[in-house]
């Protein structure tokens, strides 16, 4: 279950008009009560939706075990059902006004099967969802885009993506919609909320393959291109993608290794979902890489020029900090990886300069071992958690770093999409 966390709220003016003011609330939330697990999302008037809220949970804190489907569909339609006969009808304002809404997911937390139960309530009726739901603000446009994108029985990531992807579109397009999206969970095992870290990275991950495809979408179409700038094109866009797909990868391992270093018993998060070590690295993968010297090469060089590069990103850091806009924290520690990049990029110089000595043509397995990791864990991994730390601060107090870090981000895609990929393994 997803939710923006605007609410719109509409105040009376003296000439019977209406003024919209903004605030931000949390409007999904699991909660444990009697033996059930439940989250419940509503739209509508916001103080009949909290009433309805409360006296929904009140009542499933009365409820029996092993309750079948059909039971709790009557239950919630009998408290459906008198909520509006007791409070909806006798409420002050225009019938329009008072149509609520609600998602409701239910879960019995003592029951050995763990059925999970997915219900929507439109006015006084209940019915079982068997795909999808939309409630609030679901103009055609957002029913139309869900549906593009939908398929049934595909992973919790998946499903956790596509929520992302619309409500990044509705967010643009709307302006009832707005502020952190919150992500619930449900799985047999519980249900767990997405921590705020996690969301605004699946945001900006999503953002960037969304702005990838827009360029491509109308130029597979375009005839007027050569069929060789097509071919480059397409070549260019597939490295591209290849390159934020294993950065995606690396992020998330890290993070997962560090949960699990802190707390061996964490529960399972469904962001930290990541292909199996064994289908990562291969035999035949990795013995793919370590032979290949143009690619190692590349990954030794990539780390050098990076480091470099992050001078600019120092800078507009410590300008940030002396503008008061960041904490001195906050400031060390986004300086510590810049200079981790920089220490690492100057050991990827120090191995390419020794090599060269030498006149190495095949990289030795321990080198090539050696340099690929340096990129993968001291290169991108910490280039990736400064993303993360500034997806947690305010727009302003990030613009300066941010301009700063999106230049290195292109140059580094731009040198990975022209040199990464051996030309000779294009057909691969």
């Amino acid at each position: 279950m997803c939710a923006d966390s605007q609410q719109t709220l509409g105040i009376p003016l003296p000439d019977e008009d209406y003024a919209e003011y903004r605030t931000y609330i949390s409007k999904i939330e699991p909660q444990r009560t009697g033996l059930y697990d439940v989250v419940i999302g509503g739209a509508g008037d916001g103080a009949l939706v909290d009433g309805f809220v409360d006296t929904l949970v009140d009542q499933i804190q009365t409820w029996p075990p092993n309750l079948s489907e059909a039971a709790i569909k009557e239950a919630v339609r009998s408290i459906v059902i008198n909520y509006h006969a007791q409070e909806v009808a006798v409420s002050p304002g225009a019938e329009a006004s008072k149509r609520i809404q609600f998602l409701m997911c239910l879960r019995e937390h003592s029951n050995g099967a763990k059925q999970i139960h997915l219900l929507e309530i439109r006015s006084t009726a209940v019915r079982r969802i068997e795909t999808y739901s939309l409630i609030g603000w679901e103009e055609g446009i957002y029913t139309h885009d869900i549906e593009r994108h939908y398929r049934d029985n595909q992973s919790n990531l998946y499903s956790i993506l596509l929520g992302i992807h619309l409500f990044l579109l509705a967010k643009k397009t709307s302006v009832n919609i707005g502020g952190e999206t919150k992500i619930v969970v449900a799985s047999s095992s519980g249900m767990v909320t997405l921590d705020p870290q996690s969301v605004a990275e699946l945001d900006q991950r999503v953002s960037a393959f969304d702005m990838l495809l827009d360029e491509l979408r109308l130029q597979l179409s375009d005839t007027t291109f050569p069929p060789d700038e097509f071919e480059d094109g397409l070549k260019e866009f597939s490295r591209t993608v290849l390159l934020m797909h294993l950065h995606n990868i690396m992020y998330v391992s890290q993070r997962k290794l560090a949960l699990l270093e802190a707390d061996p018993n964490a529960p399972d998060d469904p962001y930290l979902a990541i292909p199996s070590f064994e289908t990562l690295f291969s035999n035949d993968r990795v013995s793919l890489l370590c032979a290949n010297s143009e690619h190692v090469y590349n990954l030794a060089s990539i780390s050098r020029d990076l480091a470099v590069n992050t001078g600019d990103v120092i800078a507009a850091t410590s300008d940030t900090y002396s503008e008061g806009l960041i904490e001195l924290t906050q400031k060390d520690r986004i300086a510590d990886l810049l200079k981790g990049i920089t220490v690492a990029g100057k050991r990827a110089t120090e191995i390419l300069e020794t090599l060269n000595a030498q006149g190495v043509a095949l990289i030795p397995y321990d080198k090539s071992a050696e340099i690929t990791r340096l990129f993968a864990t001291e290169v991108i991994s910490p280039f990736l958690q400064i993303d993360s730390e500034l997806a947690r601060l305010p727009d302003k107090a990030t613009r300066k770093i941010r301009a700063a870090l999106e230049s290195v981000r292109a140059s580094l895609l731009r040198a990975y999409a022209r040199r990464a990929v051996p030309r000779g393994d294009d057909q691969d």
